[in-house]
């Protein structure tokens, strides 16, 4: 199966927007759904390895954006947060889910 990703900037990577499954993705340790993005972890770089998925890497040694998330080029990944969230929220595409307290 895959799906239609939020933001377009890999669109048309081969392989890319599949729905996986990986013996360490469970529900007893959280919903059972996980983000893989090879490049960024060894278990992501594994399973995306064996199913043909490439490397992408926007983000420059720095923690920053670089051309290839055209949007937020430049910008600290953790300070293009905001953004991003102005951005899904604009396009109704945020999900909050607030835990009982």
């Amino acid at each position: 199966m895959s799906y239609k990703p939020i933001f377009d900037y890999f669109l048309g990577t081969e392989n890319s927007f599949k729905i996986l499954s990986a013996d360490f993705v469970n529900t007893e340790e959280g919903t059972g759904i996980v983000h893989m993005a090879p490049g960024f972890g060894e278990d992501d770089q594994i399973v995306c390895e064996a199913h043909g998925i490439p490397i992408k890497s926007p983000v420059d040694s720095r923690g920053k954006f670089t051309s290839e998330v055209k949007d937020y080029e430049g910008m600290l990944v953790f300070d293009a947060n905001e953004e991003i969230i102005k951005n899904l929220d604009s396009r109704k595409i945020l999900f909050i889910r607030l835990l009982p307290t």
